[in-house]
This record gives structure tokens, sequence and C-alpha cells, in this order.
């Protein structure tokens, strides 16, 4: 529907009474209601699409509407959105589980580090206080030993002492003798056997001292004797120690060894316990998965039954075909442009709550603006080769700028009951790099019908060593025009319509030979409307940078 206050590439049903919604059929209801309808099916809704049944439904009709997108269809493919759904909620719940898992795993190796840390610093803390204990033990049985060793030193020291004093006593006493033996001899003995006495006593003196050299050598030996056999008794002790030391740490360790084996095995147990249940919760998402996917299936035969309906309706039914086409982007619908007894194809796209009664305006043209007047607003392919991998970021082969080969519709296609053509076309011849460049055409409705018409002005380079677009929409107006009538289409051409892309600069306008087209449609095209297109050439004069924007 015609709304001047809505985008001019398009048509748009009225806005709906706010006191009710209409149903999207409530139209095309109306289209026919003295229409036969198949068992089992209501004006609104349909339960059985039996081949026997469709037939009869088509007798007596003069055209058949086969809409691509029926309730059945909307049902079916919110059945799909659902499962879409459960499906991405069923994989954000196996990830949820799966991370929790991994987190479980990480907190339970994590508790056994801790744990093996702890067991660690307890045997390291427990080992030093045995060894602490077993230092001490030892320093203190050293201790004792020396002691004992000290004590018995100075127990011998003073007997030596003793003994010596007694010696000592008994020489004196034994001079004592011989002197008073001596002095009574002195008297009595002539001066020789006194010289002989004084030999004697010098020698028994140096007996006397060799003797008492001999027992404190004697004695030495004794003391370092005893000292060697408390150094070796001590060593001996010590060892022995400390390999007592070394069997309690080996046991310490056997001791510890064998608790974290078991500490490990019984952790691995836990950890295989979780992962199986976790295995037997992801198999029974994916039994789940299965099954969603199986209603998935399902729905995908529901909408191939669908499909071959229509193809019962198209082979058996004589009536011409009315395709009405309910959807997001281009389909492939070869078998319909290619065969005449499709008359009619209406792009809906995704319609509102009142679109039966705009298509029921459009096809009856009912009233003012009735009149279809809408364009493609993309280029709709006419085979799946011709739309380049996804991989590929290049803009070659992309859009109506790059696109090669020919469409099954060109961007700005769009057919009306009527008829238009074009004529007057006069622009400038040259203009200033940096200038608007003006133009005017006039248009004619040559049919029978008042209608809206899309006027579209294209621009091409012609030549040109940088990369441009193969074509360029740089304008476009919807215009009402009463069968008979013409209006005049006056537009300047911005000067950024006319810039190409330089590294250095950014936008700039070149100097050279520019196309401008004007009509209803691309210039050149196959698939035509059925209007002309004018063409004229300009000059551009100079350059003009424009920078980056």
């Amino acid at each position: 529907m015609a709304n001047d206050s809505q985008q001019v590439f398009g048509d748009y049903a009225p806005s709906p009474d706010p006191r009710y919604i209409t149903s999207p059929l409530s139209g095309l209801v109306r289209l026919g209601t003295t229409a036969t309808h198949a068992a089992g099916c209501s004006s609104t809704f349909c339960t059985d699409y039996s081949k026997t049944d469709v037939v009869k439904a088509l007798q007596g009709a003069d055209v058949v509407f086969v809409c691509l997108g029926t309730v059945i269809v909307y049902i079916i493919y919110i059945i799909y959105i659902i499962c879409t759904i459960c499906i991405i909620c069923i994989i954000y719940i196996i990830c949820i589980i799966y991370i929790i898992y991994i987190i479980c795993i990480i907190y339970i190796i994590y508790i056994i580090c801790i744990i093996y840390i702890i067991c660690i610093i307890c045997i390291i803390y427990i080992i030093y206080i045995i060894c602490t204990i077993c230092i001490i033990c030892i320093i203190y049985i050293i201790c004792i030993i020396c002691i004992i060793c000290i004590i018995c030193t100075i127990y011998i020291i003073c007997t030596i002492c003793i003994i010596c004093i007694i010696y000592i006593i008994c020489i004196i006493c034994i001079i004592y003798i011989i002197c008073i033996i001596y002095i009574i001899y002195i008297t009595c003995i002539i001066y020789i056997i006194y010289t002989i006495y004084i030999i004697c006593i010098i020698y028994i003196i140096s007996i006397i001292y060799i003797i008492y050299i001999s027992c404190i050598i004697y004695i030495i030996l004794i003391i370092c004797i005893i000292y060697i056999i408390c150094i070796i008794c001590i060593i001996c002790t010590i060892c022995a120690i400390y390999i007592i030391y070394i069997i309690c740490i080996i046991c310490i360790i056997y001791i510890i060894c064998i608790i974290c084996a078991i500490y490990i095995i019984y952790i691995i147990c836990i950890i295989y316990i979780i992962y199986t249940i976790c295995i037997i919760c992801i198999i029974y998402i994916i039994c789940i998965i299965c099954a969603i996917y199986i209603i998935y299936i399902i729905c995908i035969i529901c909408i191939i039954y669908i499909i071959y309906i229509i193809c019962i309706i198209y082979i058996i039914s004589d009536k011409p075909v009315v395709l009405l086409l309910i959807n997001g982007g281009p389909l492939n619908i070869g078998w319909a442009t290619a065969n005449p007894r499709v008359v009619a194809i209406l792009e809906c796209f995704y319609p509102a709550q009142a679109a039966g009664d705009a298509i029921l305006s459009s096809l009856a043209n009912l009233g003012v603006g009735s009149v279809p007047a809408a364009r493609l607003p993309f280029t709709w392919p006419s085979r799946d080769s011709q739309i380049p991998p996804m991989v590929n970021y290049s803009m070659a082969g992309r859009t109506y700028w790059y696109f090669d080969g020919e469409p099954a519709f060109p961007y700005g296609y769009g057919l009306s009951y009527t008829t238009f053509r074009y004529a007057d076309f006069t622009c400038d011849i040259t203009v200033m790099a940096g200038e608007g460049l003006w133009c005017s055409v006039i248009v004619y409705n040559t049919g029978p019908y008042d209608a809206d018409e899309v006027s579209q002005a294209y621009m091409s380079w012609h030549n040109t060593s940088l990369p441009v677009p193969r074509i360029q929409l740089v304008g476009f107006t919807r215009t009402f025009i009463a069968s008979g009538r013409s209006a005049v289409y006056e537009f300047t051409l911005d000067p950024k319509k006319m810039a190409v892309w330089t590294d250095n600069d950014g936008w700039a306008v070149l100097p050279g030979a520019m196309n401008i087209y004007v009509g209803g449609q691309q210039p050149n095209q196959r698939t035509s409307v059925g209007s002309n297109v004018e063409q004229r050439q300009f000059q551009i004069i100079g350059t003009k940078i424009l920078g980056k924007y």
C-alpha cells in the first residue's frame, strides 16, 4: 500500500484498527467467500491435505493461490524455532555440565594438591621434630660420655698424684735414712767409702727418677687408651643412632607412600564415578537431542508433504497459479518463473497481522494506492553458484554494484498493473568537480490505472583505472501519477555520489566521462519491468578532494 510517510521503496499495509487485531488470512478469505474448502479445512486452518479433497476443492475455482508460508508452515516454522532453541539450550546445558565437570576435576585436583602439600608439610614437620629429638638425645649422650671421661681423667690424675706423693714421701724417707746412715757412716768410714756412697746415692736417685718417668708415661698411655676407647664408643653410639634414624625415616616414607597411594586410588575412584555420571548425563542429553532431531525431521517431512500437495495442485489443476512468497531472502523459484501457468508472484516477506488485507488490496486493486509499486531491495540470484563463498570477504560478485551474471530478479525490480514511459531527460553536459549535477525527466502513466511509480537514477563511470562499482543508485523517488497524466522528476546529483576512493586522499571527484540513467529499473537488465530507461553522458571538469569521511 502506498504511504508517503513510509519508505518509498516498498508497499505497506494500512495500520490495523487498535480495537482488534485481524487474522493474517482475513483478507484472503474475502477473495472467495463462496469457495469450496477441502474436508477438514476452515477459513483459517486446515487439518487434512489429502489429494482427493484438494482436487475437489479446486473444482470451480478461477485462480489457485499457492502460499508458501500458510498457517501450517507457520506452525511448523514455530516448531522448528522451538526445536532449534531446545537444541541450543541443551547444547548450553551440556556446556554448563562440562564446565562444571571441568571445575569439579580442577577443584578435586586442587584439593588433592592442598592435601598433598599439607601431608608433605606434616611429614617434614614430624621428621624435623624426630631429627631434633634425636640430635638432642645424641648431644645429651655425648655430654654424658664427655662428663664421664672428664671424671675418669680427673680420677686417674688424682690417683697418679697420690701415688707420686707417696712415692716422693718414700724417697724422702729413704733419703733421710740414707742421710742418717751416711752421717753415721761418715764418722766411721773413710773418704773413699763416702765417695762410693755418694755414687750409690746418685745411682739410686737416677733409678727412682727413671721409675718416676716410666710411671708418668704409663699413666699417660693409660689415659690415651681410655680416651680413644671413649671416642670409639661415642662414634659407635652416634652411628647406631643415625642408622636407627635412617630406618625410622624410611619406614615413615614407606607408610606415607602407602597412605598417598590409597588416597590417590580413592580420588581416582571418585573421579571415575563423577566421569561416569557425566557420561550418563551426556548420553541422556544426546538421546533428548536425537528425539528433538527426529521431531525436526518430522517437521521437515511435513513441509515436504505440503510442498507435495502444492505440486499436486500444480500438476492436476489447469488453473492459473498466483504464488505468494512469505520469506526473508531469495529462494530458488526457478520452477515457478519458468512455467507459464504461474501468472503472478507476490513477494510478501514477513507480513504482520494485516497481511491478508494488504494482499487482498494488492491482488484485487481495491481503491487508490492498491496498485503494486514496490521495488526489490536486493539482488535475487538465479542459482546458488552466483553467490560467493561465505569465507570470501571480497566484494567481488556481491550486491548489484559488483554482481556478475544475469540474476533472476535484479535490484530495484518491481511490476505494476499499469505502464510508464520516461521522456525528455535533460541534464548538464559538464559539471565542475565538487558541484552538483542538475537533471530533469518527465514520467508518463500510459496504462489504465492510477498508480505510484518509483523512479530510479543510476550512474556509472565511463573510463577509470580505479576500482568502482559496475553501476550505482544515486537517487530515487516515489510519485503518484493518475492514468494518462505525467509528472516531472527533478533532482541534483550530490558530488559525493561522483567520488571515487583513493588511497592517499580519500574520496575524490576526478575528471572524466560519466553515464547517468533514469527509469523505473536498472539499465540494460534482461528481466524488464516494461518501462524504458533514459540515458545521458556528462563530463566532470577538474579535480576535487573531498577527504576521508
